[in-house]
């Protein structure tokens, strides 16, 4: 596998934008809600559900319906995933992007998973750090946001920046995005403002036995921040700490299957993509 992908996809989605999804897959730290701002959150619901599935050694999938007050129901896809059995990678093109399509032939039949990652500016530039197969690009976010993380030992971890601030350690992999919806050990992280907009969401997670768990609301499933913190809280995945990803257009997810792939395409090209190796 190469180490950095060129591929340029087709405007394969141009379809999909007429839905009138319009959150924005770019984001500046001007969106970032880190100002704590205390209040009632909506209670988002979580009836019945689909059984775990095995998808590769190490990886499961399962599929939660979510009920909220904000938008029409939706599946939450839940990808939990055994770090002992997987290799994590993050694929970076500063300054460029590939389609989902094209990130997905890009990375070949071998992929078990991917989501996008990190939010990026209008020229497809990381906000925060991303480190790439240990090299390293950006600046660190501080006092806010959380960073997924790739030890060079192998040690996977997700922290929270605000709790853990980054002292300039060296990792084989890492991406940083905004904001923490949960944090060690389980507790509510601050809200503030932009947490009542409902909107598409990625999400990286680890949960009280060290697995991580990668998220998604799918291809037209809503939620608003205060939401999505009091589903997770209550949603039973025993949750240690929650980061939410780049959302809205850019919110993507592939996830290999014993009958077919779960394919939820972003509307934008991505330039960040976290994936997910058999070891």
């Amino acid at each position: 596998m190469p180490d950095r992908f060129s591929l340029k996809g087709p405007v394969v989605l141009a379809l999909l934008m007429l839905l009138g999804v319009a959150i924005a897959c770019t984001a500046s730290l001007a969106d970032d809600p880190s100002p704590a701002a205390d209040g009632d959150t909506p209670t988002a619901e979580m009836p019945a559900t689909s059984d775990w599935v095995s998808v590769a050694a190490g990886v499961d999938y399962r599929a939660f319906a979510v009920t909220t007050a904000s938008s029409p129901d939706f599946e939450m896809h839940v990808v939990r995933i055994d770090p002992e059995q997987v290799q994590f990678r993050v694929h970076y093109l500063p300054g460029d992007g590939n389609s989902f399509f094209a990130w997905q032939a890009a990375l070949g039949q071998e992929v078990l998973v991917f989501v996008n990652a990190s939010f990026f500016t209008e020229d497809n530039n990381a906000i925060g750090l991303v480190v790439a197969d240990g090299v390293t690009y950006g600046i660190s976010l501080a006092g806010y946001g959380g960073m997924f993380q790739v030890e060079q030992s192998g040690t996977v971890r997700v922290r929270s920046l605000v709790q853990e601030p980054y002292r300039g350690e060296f990792y084989a992999q890492a991406v940083q995005a905004f904001p923490v919806l949960v944090e060690r050990p389980g507790i509510a992280a601050a809200t503030g403002p932009g947490f009542d907009d409902p909107a598409r969401r990625t999400l990286v997670a680890e949960d009280g036995q060290g697995n991580i768990l990668l998220m998604t609301t799918g291809l037209l499933g809503h939620i608003t921040f205060n939401e999505l913190q009091d589903w997770l809280l209550g949603s039973g995945l025993e949750l240690d700490v929650a980061v939410a990803l780049d959302g809205g257009k850019s919110t993507a997810m592939y996830v290999t299957h014993p009958n077919e792939p779960v394919e939820i395409p972003a509307f934008s090209d991505l330039p960040i993509i976290l994936a997910v190796y058999p070891r």
